[in-house]
């Protein structure tokens, strides 16, 4: 999947929204988290979503093994839900 450069800094002054592609990098502190849908290689497929935010101190994420976007490096999941899409 080609990527486009991402502007995460309106991004991010727009509040959350949801990413159409993946970021080329995610800067330091800032996060990229998904909610708890199965993870698809094209985002907003069958229900999955994926955004960054900057606080990763949330009570509702979790750092996720999924491996999905490795070249993003690290990345969250909603955990609330995890559970159930585990």
């Amino acid at each position: 999947m080609a990527r486009r450069a991402v502007d995460v800094a309106k991004l991010l002054a727009a509040h959350r929204r949801y990413l159409t592609d993946l970021p080329t990098a995610v800067p330091p502190g800032i996060y990229l988290v998904h909610n708890h849908v199965r993870p698809a290689k094209r985002l907003g497929t069958s229900g999955f979503r994926a955004w960054l935010q900057t606080d990763a101190a949330d009570p509702a994420l979790e750092p996720c093994p999924c491996r999905w976007a490795p070249a993003c490096g690290p990345h969250y999941r909603v955990a609330i839900l995890a559970k159930s899409a585990a």
